[in-house]
């Protein structure tokens, strides 16, 4: 892969920064009523936007998701304080529905990072406080709101709302951040692992494909067919719906399969619809394993972020693999 030129790298470094202040400067003009403020809080917004598209150029897209989060809180916030259009227990009750789906994209958009993590080959990176900062965003989002509600009901500077609209620009920059640096190449152009536009437990290849199959173990499966000896028998693709049990939390898991890019055989996994888990044969005892740190419950052999091939013994990450079919 070719490697960006350097005054490209330099220029990307700098983003960051003018992002945070033309977004910063955004937010103090859109406190400004008239026409040509406007104006300028529209030029000032997407130019952030673009910055920030520069400065990520894979992790950019999960602003929208950080945008939703921010957007429905605020508005949610706005119900609860009587400035919206519906009033009483109607607001409230429409204030707790936004609110919950700013929640629901927060846990969502965590969990898809840490799933990230997991199947990357670039050793363990720690999310502590990356999920700290995107649950911050969210209550910040609600303060933001309040502060706007503040300013529009006294005379004077809006302190508060400025304040956690600068906080918010400043956690963005580090959500987004510390993914692009600790997942995907700097200064390469990579193809991201995962796509940021849908959910892992739906991010299957739905094309039809013949061939040898290494396949979880029958014992595993919902199905009437089942094995004594719990492994991994070769099982041909069919068309029939077939998911697995999930060891870690029991949840379906639907089958499918990648194609190894040394030798071309056919290596079915699953992905958990409840924990979003990558379910996988594990390489000593061929027993269903989850991807990760941990240790395979069957045989405690310790946890693997790679998948192996039973076939040639490759041992590489999932997203070096190839989708070619999925069941369910």
């Amino acid at each position: 892969m070719a490697r960006d030129p350097e005054f490209v790298i330099i220029v990307r470094d700098q983003m960051p920064v003018l992002v945070v202040v033309l977004l910063a400067l955004a937010a103090y003009v859109g406190t400004i009523d008239n026409l040509v403020a406007t104006g300028l809080w529209a030029l000032l917004v997407m130019g952030g936007v673009v910055a920030l598209s520069v400065a990520f150029p894979t992790t950019w897209r999960y602003g929208l998701w950080l945008l939703g989060i921010y957007s429905l809180s605020f508005v949610g916030a706005l119900f609860f304080l009587g400035r919206a259009w519906l009033h009483g227990n109607s607001g409230i009750a429409m204030g707790s529905l936004l609110e919950v789906a700013s929640l629901y994209i927060a846990y969502h958009l965590v969990f898809h990072i840490k799933s990230v993590r997991d199947l990357s080959d670039r050793g363990y990176t720690p999310l502590g406080l990356w999920a700290l900062g995107v649950w911050l965003i969210l209550a910040l989002s609600n303060v933001a709101a309040l502060g706007f509600v503040r300013f529009e009901q006294e005379t004077g500077f809006p302190g508060l709302y400025l304040a956690a609209e600068v906080t918010l620009v400043l956690l963005v920059v580090y959500v987004l951040g510390l993914p692009e640096r600790a997942f995907f190449t700097s200064g390469e152009q990579e193809v991201a692992r995962f796509d940021p536009w849908q959910p892992l437990s739906t991010m299957t290849t739905r094309t039809g494909s013949t061939g040898n199959s290494e396949g979880l173990g029958e014992s595993s499966r919902r199905s009437s067919a089942s094995r004594e000896d719990g492994q991994f028998p070769q099982a041909g693709l069919s068309s029939s719906e077939e998911w697995v049990s999930c060891p870690r939390c029991e949840g379906a898991a639907p089958l499918r399969a990648l194609r190894c890019p040394r030798c071309g055989r056919l290596e079915e996994v699953a992905t958990c619809r409840a924990c979003e888990r990558i379910v996988a044969p594990c390489p000593s005892c061929r027993a269903p394993t989850t991807l990760g740190r941990g240790t395979c419950p069957s045989c405690n052999a310790a946890g693997s972020l790679t998948l192996f091939c039973a076939s040639c013994g490759l041992d590489e990450p999932l997203r070096r693999w190839t989708g070619t079919a999925t069941r369910g």
